[in-house]
């Protein structure tokens, strides 16, 4: 069903983030060439081939295609924008940044001003969306709607076990504020829409909250305590059709269909990535055991592939912790523990 097609650049240290462009067969990565040389972004062909390097002056956090793949925006000490047929735009100061989906517009985060940005590109103006100092989770809690006509901030209340929920228009007008009742006084790890725009979910330390756009909550639930932190890989997920939430914790996958039974899946050792197909009937699951399982939307195992078999090139460490489809569903492309990217292919 999947079978290993090739690797992308050297052998050297984790290659993340990892970003398939929208339209096109085109991987961008953070530098493989060099591990020594971290301050880089190489383009990929589906094919294995360099289609391009890119300079960047110091270390690369964050990669993403941007405006429908028109241009790439490369998050290190500060944003960079980079036309898509690689002449570069412009530098936007930032040590985060939130992208409108549908809209050319974005959110950084600014040091020096302690406070939000939101960024209109085509009107090349700039306003202050909140003060607030930085969050320190290792993921972003401002998260755009796929509709791109709200964006989100979720944060804990000081000294209190309330969410504050805050949803803005695209216009950079706050629309509502809302505190929402936790029942675990844990910490805010990060928050995703629903792809109908109808629904927010949250995820904490401890529990998951499913909220409505009034801020009123729909579902919750208990988590096992969950301390991968240090974790790249995507392990939250609404199927690309909104059927069904997969959440990963620990050794367990859970399958929560909107409307039906909870799924579970129970794997040997931690999940660090997982990733829908496209086509939202089954998901690439990347355990800490140098797999790459593919189970169906139903719970039924389909495939177990080992990253350090000798065509791959046999290495200690080949653990997954990136894992992502490309939009055609062909290609998923694995970022590796120590290495570097390899993408297999839909046979």
């Amino acid at each position: 069903m999947l079978q290993y097609h090739v690797q992308c650049g050297k052998w050297g240290y984790t290659p993340n983030p990892i970003a398939w462009h929208p339209y096109k067969a085109l991987l961008a990565t953070g530098s493989t060439l060099n591990y020594q040389q971290r301050h880089d972004v190489t383009i990929w062909n589906a094919d294995g081939s360099l289609q391009k390097l890119l300079k960047c002056h110091s270390y690369v956090e964050e990669i993403k295609w941007v405006c429908y793949g028109k241009m790439l925006a490369i998050r290190a000490n500060e944003i960079l924008l980079w036309h898509e047929d690689y002449t570069f735009l412009r530098k936007i100061p930032g040590s985060r940044m939130a992208w409108n989906p549908v809209y050319p517009q974005l959110i950084s985060y600014s040091i020096k001003t302690e406070a939000w940005h939101l960024w209109d590109l085509n009107h090349a103006t700039n306003q202050i969306l909140c003060y607030r100092s930085e969050p320190q989770e290792f993921k972003d809690n401002l998260q755009w709607s796929p509709c791109g006509k709200y964006c989100i901030g979720v944060w804990n209340q000081t000294e209190s076990r309330k969410i504050e929920l805050s949803i803005w228009q695209k216009n950079g007008q706050l629309l509502s504020q809302n505190s929402i009742n936790s029942t675990q006084n844990s910490r805010v790890i990060e928050a995703i829409w629903h792809p109908t725009t109808l629904q927010i979910v949250i995820r904490t330390e401890l529990e998951v909250i499913i909220v409505d756009l009034a801020g009123q909550m729909l579902n919750q639930w208990d988590l096992i305590s969950d301390q991968r932190e240090w974790e790249h890989g995507v392990c939250f997920q609404w199927s690309p059709d909104g059927t069904i939430l997969a959440q990963a914790n620990q050794t367990k996958i859970q399958l929560r269909p909107v409307n039906g039974q909870q799924i579970n899946i129970e794997l040997e050792s931690n999940v660090m990535a997982l990733a829908w197909h496209p086509t939202s009937h089954f998901l690439a699951i990347a355990p800490w055991n140098n797999q790459i399982q593919l189970w169906d939307k139903n719970g039924k195992h389909l495939a177990t592939l080992i990253t350090d078999v000798e065509e791959v090139g046999a290495r200690m460490i080949m653990i997954p912790l990136v894992l992502e489809w490309d939009k055609t569903g062909q290609y998923l492309a694995t970022s590796l523990r120590g290495c570097t990217v390899h993408l297999w292919k839909i046979q």
